[in-house]
């Protein structure tokens, strides 16, 4: 019992004490246990506040108590009602504030229904209470109209792939949170950078963006703009500048039709990637954090299949070697750091989710007899059956590749997660444990929560183990259990 508990007991026995040694109260009335009588039915107030309460409690009271002001007594009774409830709420209040409130992000990719068998994945596959925020990736941009449009009409129009995802809110789950995700990495920086350049043009995509979400009945816009300021990707230097002009714009008509309407505000997140100098270069973060509900910092694809040598793509942090000052070429390229990196911006950490991929980056060892971290490599690793793209497997091919025999190693599993391989085939990845890890990494650092690309690569038929979906609750279990 807590002190407050206490305290609210005490007054309580206090309050029927002095009802039993009220001067008008009959003597053999007086000398019954009063308190031990009311007091259990007192306590059963607290679980059970209903208006049949009085009457139960005074059940217990002998006619020739009327003496005792009825109305007095039945004023005390609901005035120890009044605190207990209050008791109650402010234990449950204070209960919620201390439960941790994780974001859960899993992202779904429309083109993964388009794999062969059994891993074709459906909106029907997406478990409705796994996640807190459901991402439909990917809608696409007109830039000339400064719209959002469908990248595949098909898909999420014809066959109602919005429908069905938004309808998993709907129907299963109230508080799951439906958002949609436009650009992605393959559409590169040319349309953000073309939307974003002019003042007419960021209102303009505001008022589309809101139209196309209440239209589908989306919670919020994810926008993951692959990179501002990247002139590789055809990207211009004044993105920096312009993308918290974009999302000014955006939230600025969110909060307007959110104040007519009286509905909650449309939701506004952003990706951020792994690599620090991308960021550095096309980032203004502080000025991005203050339009947004949260961002996604990409811890991964710190190493590609195109690298010469073998490496883990999503470390959480640097091996002995790699320690900051060691001027090792995979100084920096860790989770760890480019956390660090963003909270150095002054970011509030609430409003960060680590992302963890559920994929793995694949190589072609060039000696199949040296496969550990920085063995040479020849390339991309050979495309999974399901995915089907090269130096890319999915979590359920790696899982089902270990199953055939497929060597694992753990290099350092304070550090990262494991490699596997057979022949001259190699593949960095998460497991469990590692993404269980990061999920208490992001707890500790007072993160959001954590963000997962993909969940339809997770193992989510259950086919490596007894759980589907392993990795995404592995996260979920070490954010929630963590110190």
């Amino acid at each position: 019992m807590t002190s407050s508990g206490n305290f609210l007991l005490d007054l309580l026995e206090n309050r029927l004490r002095a009802a039993a040694s009220c001067p008008g109260l009959p003597e053999q009335v007086r000398s019954l246990p009063v308190f031990e009588q009311l007091i259990p039915e007192c306590l059963e107030i607290k679980s059970n506040l209903t208006p049949a309460s009085d009457s139960q409690i005074f059940l217990h009271i002998p006619r020739s108590t009327t003496s005792y002001s009825a109305s007095k007594m039945k004023l005390d009774i609901r005035i120890i009602q009044l605190l207990l409830l209050t008791f109650t709420v402010t234990q449950t209040k204070q209960a919620s504030e201390q439960t941790p409130k994780m974001r859960n992000v899993c992202f779904y990719t429309d083109w993964s229904v388009y794999r062969v068998g059994k891993w074709s994945f459906t909106p029907q596959n997406i478990d409705p209470n796994l996640c807190s925020h459901l991402i439909y990736s990917m809608a696409d941009i007109n830039e000339d109209e400064a719209d959002i449009i469908s990248a595949d009409p098909y898909q999420d129009i014809e066959k109602h792939g919005f429908k069905d995802v938004v309808d998993i809110r709907n129907n299963r789950n109230k508080d799951l949170k439906c958002m949609l995700a436009v650009g992605g990495y393959r559409a590169g920086s040319t349309k953000f950078s073309a939307v974003a350049v002019s003042e007419e043009k960021r209102d303009k995509f505001a008022r589309n963006a809101l139209k196309f979400l209440k239209t589908y009945d989306f919670d919020g816009l994810f926008i993951d703009w692959a990179y501002p300021n990247d002139l590789a990707r055809n990207g211009l230097p004044e993105d920096i500048t312009n993308f918290p002009k974009l999302l000014h714009g955006v939230d600025k008509v969110f909060k307007t039709e959110a104040a007519a309407s009286g509905k909650p505000k449309k939701l506004l997140a952003i990706s951020i990637p792994g690599d620090t100098l991308i960021v550095e270069r096309g980032y203004d973060l502080k000025n991005l954090e203050k339009y947004v509900d949260f961002l996604a910092v990409l811890g991964y694809d710190y190493h590609f299949a195109y690298d010469p040598e073998v490496g883990h793509h999503s470390a959480l942090y640097p091996l002995p070697e790699e320690m900051a000052g060691s001027q090792h070429e995979n100084e920096g390229l860790n989770a760890d750091s480019s956390i660090n990196f963003v909270l150095s911006k002054g970011v509030d950490p609430k409003k960060v989710v680590l992302g963890v991929p559920l994929y793995g980056r694949t190589f072609t060892l060039q000696n199949p007899n040296k496969n550990k971290l920085g063995a040479q490599a020849t390339g991309q690793g050979v495309a999974g059956k399901a995915t089907r793209e090269d130096g890319y497997v999915a979590y359920f091919e790696i899982c089902s590749n270990i199953n055939d025999g497929w060597k694992v190693e753990h290099p350092n599993k304070t550090a990262m997660g494991p490699y596997a391989f057979k022949r001259n085939q190699w593949v960095g990845y998460e497991d469990a444990d590692s993404v269980r890890m990061k999920g208490a990494y992001a707890k500790k650092r007072g993160l959001g929560g954590l963000s997962f690309w993909s969940m339809d690569q997770d193992d989510f038929l259950g086919s490596c183990g007894s759980t589907a979906f392993p990795l995404i609750k592995a996260g979920k279990e070490g954010y929630l259990n963590g110190k």
